[in-house]
């Protein structure tokens, strides 16, 4: 379902290369990073580790390519719900914390 609507809508086509491109580029500067001042990650060296990344990283961007939006679910009241609004609540209460961490005490 998903690679159909990829394939057929060029925008989203180009949306969903360009990102996948920009995450593993991202990534493999990352382990460059970490890696350049260790030969080895957790006893693997840095062959080892480019190589799981790059095999799990492809593996992603197939699953994600054929079954991203397979599983989607509505909601039971519509656009929002009741819990919409409960999860927000530590969202209201968060800046009142800071706020009272920072000046009140």
């Amino acid at each position: 379902m998903a690679a159909r609507t990829y394939l057929l809508n060029l925008l989203a086509t180009l949306l969903f290369l360009v990102g996948k491109v920009v995450r593993f580029l991202l990534f493999f500067a990352f382990l460059f990073a970490v890696l350049s001042s260790n030969n080895t990650l957790a006893g693997y060296n840095r062959e080892q580790v480019i190589f799981f990344f790059l095999v799990f990283n492809l593996v992603d961007i197939m699953v994600q390519f054929f079954f991203r939006g397979v599983y989607q679910f509505r909601p039971i009241f519509g656009w929002t719900d009741i819990f919409d609004f409960i999860t927000l609540i530590p969202l209201w209460l968060l800046p009142l914390i800071y706020y009272f961490a920072l000046f009140v005490f």
